[in-house]
């Protein structure tokens, strides 16, 4: 996911109020999208500390059914994350 998808919209939202609340879903290919593929866990805690550093408090990932796929991924997730968001 790049910075520009995450960065941006984070910085004005944090300018406002820190505290409202923000949730990176992942993507899941359905249809005629089916040639796009999932997010990595990796991608995901990349696109919430790019969210958190630019100063959003409330952050949520949603759809982990998506990309936490193994036990692997939940203990990478869990490692890099706050609790909070998952």
């Amino acid at each position: 996911m790049p910075d520009q998808e995450t960065g941006p919209p984070a910085r004005d939202l944090s300018s406002v109020d820190p505290a409202i609340p923000f949730t990176i879903l992942a993507f899941f290919p359905e249809h005629r999208m089916l040639d796009f593929r999932k997010p990595s866990t990796k991608e995901m805690v990349e696109a919430y500390r790019r969210v958190k550093s630019a100063g959003l408090e409330r952050i949520r990932l949603g759809n982990l059914g998506v990309f936490v796929r193994h036990d692997e991924d939940w203990d990478y997730l869990t490692a890099n994350v706050d609790m909070a968001a998952i």
